[in-house]
């Protein structure tokens, strides 16, 4: 146990360490379409939180920890997109390239046997039965890899979400799974650790996409590989993050509705019209996180009570997003925002 402890705190340590070298020597995030911040701020904060996750993963065993040969896969993986998006942040790849290399890093853990249950696609034909689980993974991935890097725009939003999906992970899915689950989440929760006190309350850095997509790309696995363990772990991930992805989905929709261009930048995510209409940015990223929060708290009560999965459950959950969304949209309507 001291053995863990010491290296969670040397993990914190490089990661904080690596964030303030990034914030006298990384590159300048100037304000644009899509920016709530008014003045140039560097960004590649995420360098410090791939290190410590990479760290981890290298010397855990070492530590007390367990690490399977998938996670040490997986997360090497995650830092070769994440080096991907940092030369992104620099020079602008085209989006065909960035979804080339988030397919290419994305099938890394279904070639290590990370894929969804069977169980899920058991209406399918036999015939289909073996593609269906490998594709749907993939997507999955892309999907939760994206929802985070969208969702990246507000100080500490994303990487708090996703720190509180790990620790919950880590908490009550580790034990069952130590070797990926428990010391994938624990790793992660350190490395925002390191990275978060440079961003929030106030951002004296971004992660920019070097720290968003290997995050999304590395809470999405877990929770693929948690899926795996048995119908109740499968949902505590999704849950978790599940304010993040109403709210990417939502927006597509309604900017798809409205004709207006998909690739485009925009402000008009929920969380972006929330900061512009009804509160300060500080408060818009603590209501994320108490909805995270709110999320495994209610898988813990559907586990105690043994009711998981039931639609009493997703109800709740749905109904708290439906209620941050009518507010929202109902301040954005009367604030003087400009288009959204």
């Amino acid at each position: 146990m001291i053995l863990r402890i010491l290296l969670c705190a040397v993990l914190v340590g490089v990661s904080a360490w690596l964030v303030r070298w990034m914030v006298r020597w990384g590159a300048l995030d100037h304000p644009g379409a899509r920016s709530s911040h008014d003045r140039p701020t560097p960004k590649g904060g995420g360098v410090g939180i791939v290190a410590a996750v990479v760290l981890g993963a290298l010397i855990g065993p070492f530590c007390a920890f367990v690490v399977t040969p998938a996670l040490l896969c997986v997360v090497l993986a995650g830092a070769a997109l994440a080096g991907f998006s940092y030369l992104d942040d620099l020079r602008s790849f085209s989006p065909l390239s960035k979804l080339a290399m988030q397919v290419a890093v994305a099938i890394v853990p279904v070639v290590m046997g990370i894929v969804l249950p069977n169980a899920l696609f058991g209406f399918l034909p036999s015939s289909v039965a073996g593609v269906v689980p490998p594709l749907c993974t993939v997507i999955v991935i892309l999907l939760i890899t994206n929802a985070v890097n969208f969702m990246d725009g507000l100080n500490g939003l994303a990487s708090g979400a996703v720190a509180i999906s790990a620790l919950a992970a880590a908490l009550f899915l580790g034990a069952n799974d130590a070797g990926f689950v428990g010391a994938g989440a624990v790793f992660l929760v350190c490395g925002i650790a390191g990275f978060l006190p440079f961003n929030f309350p106030r951002a004296k850095i971004f992660m920019g996409d070097v720290g968003s997509q290997f995050l999304g790309f590395v809470i999405a696995v877990i929770g693929v590989r948690a899926a795996q363990l048995n119908s109740v772990s499968a949902t505590l991930v999704p849950m978790c993050l599940f304010p993040m992805l109403v709210d990417v989905v939502f927006t597509l929709l309604r900017r798809a509705i409205a004709g207006q261009r998909l690739m485009q930048a925009h402000r008009g995510h929920l969380y972006q019209l929330a900061q512009r209409a009804l509160m300060p940015a500080w408060l818009v990223t603590a209501m994320h996180w108490a909805m995270a929060g709110f999320g495994a708290w209610l898988w813990i009560v559907s586990k105690i009570l043994q009711i998981p999965n039931s639609v009493a459950v997703f109800t709740a959950l749905i109904l708290i997003q439906v209620m941050w969304a009518v507010r929202v949209l109902a301040a954005a309507i009367k604030a003087p925002i400009g288009p959204w």
